[in-house]
């Protein structure tokens, strides 16, 4: 936050072309070669997955105290105060960009944002502001493993996953999950080494993370607005006689996204810019049902329900906590 702020401002004052609320606000540059309303729909596609892991503090509620209050207050906390940064962040690169003659014409850098930072600051202040954008972009990754590590843990306790004696292992000294937070770091390293072999591989994989937060958040939403809605007992947070209202625009949203998320974002459209993310959640939902019809149906009652923390020891400095 602090970093994000810090640029904020100094963008804002060592600008050397400053846009005018004209371009910033009215004007268009479509260069992508797909038509201005399509490129509106598409525009949305960069922004979705910053749109998502606001449910974090909620994977982390087991190692929380009076986590019904405190959870989802550190989510609507989350999305107040990303929501505010973020859009002063867009609008100080915006406003620092310069026309959008200016920003094409000198167009050098893949990434739209550091090509911002080196035309409108001094080299040094570019290179400053790249490197706290690589910082922040590290926060962004050990986040998403301690999210990834709990939802592994939580499934693996929940005898989704197999090796539930090992997901399971909690380290007595940090109360982390050891092995889960193992499991997705070697994960994460083999994704990553995957644009080797194939970046279109690598990108179809990559660009499925958001429709998964997407289908994840909808599905317990609408649930909770349709047949859930008069026997969910609500929590001592709820949002009161707003929450059916709130429910349906969000499953809408999500629903519309989730559709343009499969749309092609390169054009002409080539076997090798095609967005084949359909085709890897095709394939992963076929997965899915196979397994639940042949096996998952026939011994999966859901998440246990235990009124108290049960604890076994299996081995120094190793622990498997039940909840």
């Amino acid at each position: 936050m602090g970093s994000t702020i810090s640029i904020i401002i100094a963008m804002l004052v060592l600008a050397k072309n400053r846009s005018s609320a004209y371009d910033v606000f009215i004007s268009t540059y479509n260069g992508t070669g797909f038509s201005f309303a399509y490129v509106c729909l598409i525009g949305i596609l960069p922004t979705l997955f910053s749109f998502s892991g606001f449910e974090a503090a909620g994977h982390l509620t087991e190692e929380t105290h009076e986590a019904d209050i405190k959870a989802p207050k550190a989510i609507a906390g989350t999305c107040i105060s990303a929501a505010c940064v973020g859009c002063a962040y867009l609008l100080s690169l915006l406003f620092a960009a310069g026309s959008p003659d200016y920003v094409t014409e000198n167009s050098l850098n893949p990434s739209a944002t550091v090509q911002i930072f080196q035309t409108s600051t001094p080299n040094p202040v570019a290179l400053l502001f790249t490197i706290l954008l690589l910082i922040c972009l590290y926060f962004a990754g050990v986040s998403s493993t301690t999210v990834s590590s709990r939802t592994c843990y939580a499934l693996g306790r929940d005898s989704l996953f197999p090796y539930k004696k090992y997901l399971c292992i909690v380290h007595k000294g940090t109360h982390t999950p050891l092995v889960c937070v193992l499991v997705v770091t070697v994960l994460n390293i083999l994704l990553l080494l995957l644009q080797l072999l194939s970046t279109t591989a690598f990108a179809a994989i990559v660009s499925i993370s958001t429709i998964g937060f997407q289908v994840s958040y909808a599905i317990p939403i609408f649930f909770r607005i349709t047949s859930s809605r008069k026997t969910f007992k609500k929590g001592r947070f709820n949002l009161g006689k707003f929450g059916l209202v709130i429910g349906w625009v969000s499953t809408s949203w999500l629903l519309i996204t989730c559709i343009i998320l499969f749309f092609p974002f390169s054009y002409p459209v080539t076997a090798a810019n095609m967005n084949w993310s359909i085709v890897v959640c095709t394939g992963i939902s076929i997965f899915g049902a196979l397994y639940w019809i042949f096996s998952l149906r026939t011994w999966y009652t859901g998440p246990p329900r235990m009124a108290d923390n049960s604890v076994v020891t299996i081995s120094p400095g190793l622990v498997i906590t039940q909840f």
